[in-house]
């Protein structure tokens, strides 16, 4: 009897302990358009009484995820990509604390790249070339 009640009441403790520690997500409208569309959510980790944002997304006017990214401390940090409203991919780039870092490309609607770079600490460097919408090379300039 005594191991049966030692057993159960670990296994109670156990459940509790695994309750305290249940992280879940949670999102949050952070702005609207006039016309009452959600403009941006931010998406949270949850535990307890703190949570953490870990995400953003905005959206077009007219309801289409415009972008998303993930954060850290509150700034933009890690992948982050765009849409033009069709749903088709706009740009991609990546952030770290909040700056652009390493390669930066932006499409048009049909898909071609319509230009490609490179970010260091937030500001353009290296070469950055622009094409036009049928992938054509028509210009570059380089940043120091």
């Amino acid at each position: 009897m005594y191991i049966k009640n030692f057993k159960l009441i670990i296994a109670v403790l156990i459940l509790g302990l695994a309750a305290c520690n249940n992280t879940h997500q949670g999102r949050k409208v952070k702005e609207f358009f006039p016309n009452g569309q959600v403009k941006t959510v931010v998406i949270y980790n949850i535990k307890g009484a703190d949570s953490t944002a870990i995400e953003e997304e905005h959206y077009h006017s007219t309801g289409e995820l415009k972008m998303k990214g993930s954060l850290k401390n509150n700034l933009r940090h890690g992948q982050w990509k765009s849409w033009f409203t069709d749903g088709s991919l706009w740009s991609e780039g990546t952030f770290e604390n909040g700056m652009r870092i390493d390669s930066a490309i932006s499409y048009f609607p049909n898909g071609q790249v319509s230009m490609r770079g490179f970010y260091h600490k937030g500001k353009m460097v290296g070469i950055w070339k622009v094409y036009d919408e049928k992938g054509t090379l028509v210009g570059q300039k380089e940043y120091k």
